[in-house]
């Protein structure tokens, strides 16, 4: 909540204090929702709101949202799940910083 933020650690400290000082913003945010308050104060409060929006909305694009689905693909691929029994045994030799004693 911006209103009750601690003002000791915060990257947009003048605009923090005016927003939390604002009457009118903070009647806005008791009727609008969390997504649409920030909207709405984008001309007044810039850096604020894309911070928060940033937090909101994890993935704002169409890029994003798709590199994110691409990652998790590589991730979760048949190949990997297959890493059972004897080659998930071998993958941990061969991944070790143990030498071997011959």
């Amino acid at each position: 909540m911006p209103f009750l933020a601690d003002r000791s650690d915060a990257d947009n400290l003048k605009e923090l204090i005016d927003l939390q000082v604002n009457q009118g913003c903070q009647a806005k945010f008791r009727t609008l929702p969390l997504s649409g308050f920030w909207c709405d104060q984008l001309v007044a409060y810039p850096g604020l709101a894309r911070a928060a929006l940033e937090m909101i909305i994890p993935f704002p694009t169409t890029y994003r949202c798709e590199k994110a689905s691409s990652t998790m693909l590589q991730i979760k691929t048949i190949a990997r799940n297959r890493l059972h029994g004897g080659l998930l045994h071998d993958m941990r030799v061969a991944l070790t910083n143990t030498k071997p004693q011959f």
